[in-house]
């Protein structure tokens, strides 16, 4: 396995070998519960063999909404500038930036979030909650007491825009909550999610993109958070086209929020990657350009 670096975060520089990288090989059935398309596993954990931690101490997420016909997301190790196409400044200067919770008895990343709003409007909530990270949950998960609230608030909020969605009579699994758009809707007319982090007071501003799943075999969209668990587990559906930021050496996360907002996402596909992998006549997914 080589790298490409990157010095300005634009162009490729120098090809280097990784220093020396445990991974295993394993028959199908080591995949069950997997997509089937899914090709293996990379884990991004605290984990003495997970990837960051053989390689670098920093690293960065950008999963896509979207792989047809375009990008298939970006996993930078080592740190930013992070430059993503067609937005010109650093994605880094977008950042919210949290401490993280470390748990011994755990490899996973945990932090504190401290309030929920909808549209402005704050969840009664009476402690913070101890939340994390997970791209092997697919949405976003609440337990049972703040998931009501939410639920109910949420309603709520999407009812003041009669005009643009109306609460659909049936559901689609695992799904409670879902809606019927009319003419002129737009994603951002979804009422606005705010997850106050940390004690700085940051916020991940979650948008409709993340919020809500359209679902075309059924004509609706449903609220794409779902109830159970004893933690807030923020799932992969919620982080596509954000920008996220581990650095396990300071114990920080840091995040974008949505890069739709800033015209640019991690589903475009940039080309000047899998052009230097094909001039070194290597398959791209045995080379991490980072």
């Amino acid at each position: 396995m080589f790298f490409y670096s990157t010095p300005d975060g634009l162009s490729f520089g120098s090809r280097f070998q990784s220093p020396p990288v445990t991974f295993a090989c394993v028959g199908r059935r080591g995949f069950e519960g997997f997509p089937s398309e899914a090709q293996g596993l990379l884990s991004l954990s605290r984990n003495a063999l997970s990837l960051p931690s053989q390689l670098s101490s920093k690293f960065a997420l950008c999963l896509p909404s979207k792989t047809e016909d375009s990008g298939f997301g970006d996993l930078f190790i080592g740190g930013g500038p992070y430059f993503l196409p067609p937005y010109h400044d650093d994605a880094s200067r977008l950042f919210t930036t949290v401490s993280l919770i470390t748990d011994k008895a755990s490899d996973e990343y945990f932090f504190e979030v401290k309030s929920i709003e909808i549209d402005g409007k704050a969840l009664p909530l009476e402690n913070s909650i101890l939340s994390k990270l997970s791209t092997v949950t697919p949405f976003t998960v609440l337990y049972r007491s703040i998931y009501e609230r939410f639920v109910k608030e949420f309603k709520a909020k999407a009812k003041a825009k009669a005009r643009k969605m109306v609460e659909a009579e049936t559901v689609v699994a695992p799904f409670e909550v879902c809606y019927r758009v009319k003419k002129g809707f737009k994603m951002e007319d979804v009422p606005v999610i705010d997850l106050t982090v940390g004690s700085g007071g940051g916020r991940w501003r979650i948008y409709g993109w993340n919020s809500m799943v359209v679902v075309k075999e059924k004509g609706a969209m449903c609220l794409a958070f779902v109830e159970g668990g004893e933690m807030m587990v923020i799932g992969g559906y919620q982080m596509e086209d954000n920008l996220v930021e581990i650095d396990l050496q300071l114990s920080k996360l840091s995040f974008t929020s949505s890069l739709r907002r800033h015209n640019t996402s991690c589903s475009r596909f940039r080309p000047v990657a899998t052009d230097w992998c094909l001039k070194d006549n290597n398959s791209c997914g045995s080379v991490i350009c980072c």
